[in-house]
Protein backbone atom coordinates (compact mmCIF):
# COMPACT_ATOMS: atom_id res chain seq x y z
CA UNK A 1 0.00 0.00 0.00
CA UNK A 2 1.34 3.63 -0.64
CA UNK A 3 1.61 5.92 2.42
CA UNK A 4 -0.45 9.36 1.72
CA UNK A 5 0.43 12.70 3.44
CA UNK A 6 -1.30 16.24 2.29
CA UNK A 7 -0.27 19.26 3.59
CA UNK A 8 -0.94 22.21 1.16
CA UNK A 9 -1.67 21.36 -2.31
CA UNK A 10 -2.09 23.57 -5.64
CA UNK A 11 -5.99 23.28 -6.99
CA UNK A 12 -6.38 23.97 -10.50
CA UNK A 13 -9.37 24.53 -11.47
CA UNK A 14 -10.16 23.43 -15.21
CA UNK A 15 -8.37 27.01 -15.50
CA UNK A 16 -5.24 29.04 -16.38
CA UNK A 17 -5.25 30.40 -13.08
CA UNK A 18 -4.12 28.01 -9.78
CA UNK A 19 -5.03 28.95 -6.33
CA UNK A 20 -3.14 27.08 -3.02
CA UNK A 21 -5.48 25.46 -0.72
CA UNK A 22 -4.40 24.59 3.07
CA UNK A 23 -5.35 20.72 2.89
CA UNK A 24 -5.46 18.89 6.74
CA UNK A 25 -3.10 16.85 7.16
CA UNK A 26 -4.24 13.15 5.95
CA UNK A 27 -2.38 10.17 6.52
CA UNK A 28 -3.20 6.45 5.12
CA UNK A 29 -1.83 3.06 5.09
CA UNK A 30 -4.30 1.80 2.98
CA UNK A 31 -4.11 4.76 0.24
CA UNK A 32 -5.15 2.75 -3.33
CA UNK A 33 -4.41 3.52 -6.85
CA UNK A 34 -6.61 3.22 -9.84
CA UNK A 35 -7.54 3.89 -13.40
CA UNK A 36 -10.89 5.68 -13.80
CA UNK A 37 -12.76 4.48 -17.01
CA UNK A 38 -15.61 6.42 -16.42
CA UNK A 39 -17.32 9.49 -14.80
CA UNK A 40 -20.67 8.88 -13.36
CA UNK A 41 -21.54 11.99 -12.25
CA UNK A 42 -20.45 14.43 -10.02
CA UNK A 43 -19.25 13.02 -6.79
CA UNK A 44 -19.49 9.09 -8.24
CA UNK A 45 -16.66 7.40 -10.36
CA UNK A 46 -16.47 3.56 -12.38
CA UNK A 47 -12.81 2.31 -12.01
CA UNK A 48 -11.20 -0.14 -13.97
CA UNK A 49 -11.65 -2.22 -11.07
CA UNK A 50 -15.08 -2.17 -11.96
CA UNK A 51 -15.94 -1.01 -8.31
CA UNK A 52 -18.14 2.19 -8.39
CA UNK A 53 -16.41 5.04 -6.01
CA UNK A 54 -18.88 7.47 -4.21
CA UNK A 55 -16.83 10.82 -2.74
CA UNK A 56 -16.60 11.65 0.65
CA UNK A 57 -17.85 15.04 2.05
CA UNK A 58 -18.99 16.42 -1.05
CA UNK A 59 -22.37 15.73 -2.71
CA UNK A 60 -23.02 17.14 -6.52
CA UNK A 61 -26.21 17.76 -8.41
CA UNK A 62 -28.58 14.87 -9.23
CA UNK A 63 -29.96 14.76 -13.04
CA UNK A 64 -32.97 16.45 -12.39
CA UNK A 65 -31.28 19.57 -10.43
CA UNK A 66 -29.40 22.63 -11.48
CA UNK A 67 -25.96 22.53 -12.47
CA UNK A 68 -25.79 18.72 -13.14
CA UNK A 69 -24.52 18.61 -16.23
CA UNK A 70 -21.81 21.31 -15.29
CA UNK A 71 -20.69 18.81 -12.73
CA UNK A 72 -20.37 15.83 -14.11
CA UNK A 73 -18.52 17.43 -17.43
CA UNK A 74 -16.30 19.05 -14.40
CA UNK A 75 -14.99 15.73 -13.07
CA UNK A 76 -15.09 14.36 -16.19
CA UNK A 77 -12.55 16.99 -17.14
CA UNK A 78 -10.85 16.25 -13.89
CA UNK A 79 -10.02 12.87 -13.95
CA UNK A 80 -11.57 10.48 -16.24
CA UNK A 81 -9.38 8.15 -17.86
CA UNK A 82 -6.55 8.95 -15.38
CA UNK A 83 -4.57 7.59 -12.54
CA UNK A 84 -6.14 8.41 -9.19
CA UNK A 85 -4.78 8.11 -5.90
CA UNK A 86 -7.98 7.16 -3.01
CA UNK A 87 -7.69 7.42 0.50
CA UNK A 88 -10.28 6.14 2.86
CA UNK A 89 -11.18 7.64 6.06
CA UNK A 90 -13.76 5.29 8.41
CA UNK A 91 -16.07 3.79 6.09
CA UNK A 92 -15.21 1.07 3.42
CA UNK A 93 -18.14 1.28 1.24
CA UNK A 94 -22.19 2.36 1.44
CA UNK A 95 -25.13 0.73 1.49
CA UNK A 96 -25.14 0.57 -2.60
CA UNK A 97 -21.72 -1.22 -2.33
CA UNK A 98 -19.83 2.20 -3.67
CA UNK A 99 -16.58 2.41 -1.80
CA UNK A 100 -16.06 5.68 -0.09
CA UNK A 101 -12.72 7.45 -0.49
CA UNK A 102 -11.04 10.93 -0.95
CA UNK A 103 -9.38 11.37 -4.49
CA UNK A 104 -6.68 12.46 -5.77
CA UNK A 105 -4.57 12.89 -8.99
CA UNK A 106 -1.41 11.72 -9.17
CA UNK A 107 0.14 15.44 -8.96
CA UNK A 108 -1.51 15.91 -5.06
CA UNK A 109 -4.80 17.76 -6.76
CA UNK A 110 -7.36 17.05 -4.08
CA UNK A 111 -10.35 16.24 -6.04
CA UNK A 112 -12.83 16.50 -3.37
CA UNK A 113 -11.74 20.30 -2.81
CA UNK A 114 -11.53 21.37 -6.11
CA UNK A 115 -15.48 20.64 -6.77
CA UNK A 116 -16.33 22.17 -3.79
CA UNK A 117 -13.87 25.10 -4.09
CA UNK A 118 -15.52 25.50 -8.07
CA UNK A 119 -19.08 25.28 -7.17
CA UNK A 120 -19.81 22.35 -8.37
CA UNK A 121 -20.42 20.56 -5.01
CA UNK A 122 -21.19 21.03 -1.64
CA UNK A 123 -19.74 20.17 1.75
CA UNK A 124 -21.33 17.01 2.78
CA UNK A 125 -21.54 16.04 6.45
CA UNK A 126 -21.32 12.15 5.84
CA UNK A 127 -20.22 10.75 9.90
CA UNK A 128 -17.87 9.07 11.01
CA UNK A 129 -16.20 10.25 7.73
CA UNK A 130 -15.70 13.64 8.57
CA UNK A 131 -11.69 13.99 8.30
CA UNK A 132 -12.12 16.48 5.55
CA UNK A 133 -15.61 17.81 6.41
CA UNK A 134 -14.68 20.96 7.97
CA UNK A 135 -12.20 22.07 4.58
CA UNK A 136 -15.08 21.19 2.63
CA UNK A 137 -17.35 23.31 4.54
CA UNK A 138 -14.94 26.63 4.25
CA UNK A 139 -14.73 26.09 0.66
CA UNK A 140 -17.91 26.09 0.47
CA UNK A 141 -18.49 29.25 2.13
CA UNK A 142 -15.82 30.85 -0.33
CA UNK A 143 -18.04 29.73 -3.87
CA UNK A 144 -20.98 30.33 -2.17
CA UNK A 145 -19.61 33.79 -1.24
CA UNK A 146 -18.28 34.65 -4.76
CA UNK A 147 -21.24 33.48 -6.05
CA UNK A 148 -19.65 30.52 -8.34
CA UNK A 149 -21.49 27.63 -10.09
CA UNK A 150 -24.68 25.73 -7.97
CA UNK A 151 -24.59 29.24 -6.09
CA UNK A 152 -25.24 31.26 -9.02
CA UNK A 153 -28.17 32.88 -8.21
CA UNK A 154 -29.20 35.16 -11.27
CA UNK A 155 -28.38 31.87 -13.11
CA UNK A 156 -30.29 28.90 -11.38
CA UNK A 157 -33.23 31.06 -10.77
CA UNK A 158 -34.71 30.15 -14.24
CA UNK A 159 -33.71 26.21 -13.70
CA UNK A 160 -34.49 25.56 -10.37
CA UNK A 161 -36.56 22.75 -10.04
CA UNK A 162 -38.13 23.76 -6.58
CA UNK A 163 -39.81 26.90 -7.87
CA UNK A 164 -42.96 26.90 -9.27
CA UNK A 165 -45.51 29.53 -9.96
CA UNK A 166 -47.77 31.06 -7.57
CA UNK A 167 -50.96 29.13 -8.95
CA UNK A 168 -49.44 25.48 -9.36
CA UNK A 169 -50.37 23.47 -6.58
CA UNK A 170 -49.97 20.10 -8.61
CA UNK A 171 -47.35 18.67 -10.97
CA UNK A 172 -46.77 15.88 -12.93
CA UNK A 173 -44.39 15.54 -15.67
CA UNK A 174 -45.28 15.37 -20.08
CA UNK A 175 -44.42 11.57 -19.94
CA UNK A 176 -46.23 10.60 -16.66
CA UNK A 177 -49.04 8.98 -15.51
CA UNK A 178 -49.12 10.57 -12.18
CA UNK A 179 -49.29 13.99 -10.26
CA UNK A 180 -47.83 15.28 -7.43
CA UNK A 181 -48.35 17.95 -4.92
CA UNK A 182 -45.41 20.89 -5.00
CA UNK A 183 -44.26 19.61 -1.56
CA UNK A 184 -43.49 15.81 -2.51
CA UNK A 185 -39.82 15.34 -2.81
CA UNK A 186 -40.46 13.73 -6.20
CA UNK A 187 -42.46 16.36 -8.09
CA UNK A 188 -39.03 18.40 -7.79
CA UNK A 189 -37.31 15.33 -9.52
CA UNK A 190 -39.35 16.89 -12.90
CA UNK A 191 -37.55 18.50 -15.04
CA UNK A 192 -39.00 22.51 -16.15
CA UNK A 193 -39.12 21.53 -19.63
CA UNK A 194 -41.26 18.57 -18.63
CA UNK A 195 -43.50 20.33 -16.32
CA UNK A 196 -47.47 20.25 -16.66
CA UNK A 197 -48.80 22.62 -13.77
CA UNK A 198 -52.61 22.28 -12.01
CA UNK A 199 -53.97 24.89 -9.80
CA UNK A 200 -56.02 21.66 -7.92
CA UNK A 201 -55.90 18.53 -8.01
CA UNK A 202 -59.45 18.19 -10.21
CA UNK A 203 -57.60 19.82 -13.38
CA UNK A 204 -54.61 17.10 -13.30
CA UNK A 205 -57.67 14.20 -12.93
CA UNK A 206 -59.61 15.72 -16.20
CA UNK A 207 -56.08 15.81 -17.83
CA UNK A 208 -55.94 12.13 -17.54
CA UNK A 209 -53.37 12.15 -14.21
CA UNK A 210 -53.26 10.27 -11.36
CA UNK A 211 -52.82 10.65 -7.59
CA UNK A 212 -49.32 9.17 -7.10
CA UNK A 213 -48.83 6.55 -4.28
CA UNK A 214 -45.75 8.05 -3.21
CA UNK A 215 -46.42 10.93 -1.23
Amino acid sequence: MVKYRLSVILLCLLVSSCIVVEINEAESDESEIYFVTRVVDGDTVLLDSGEKVRFLAINTPEKWEYYYVEATQALRDLIENKTVVLVRDVSDKDKYGRILRYVYLEDDTFVNAVMVDGGYAKAYHYPPDTLHYDQMLNLETQAKAEGIGIWNVTASSGSDAGKYPEDCKYVSSKSGAVYYSVECKYANRILVKNRVCFENSEQAVEAGYRLTAKC
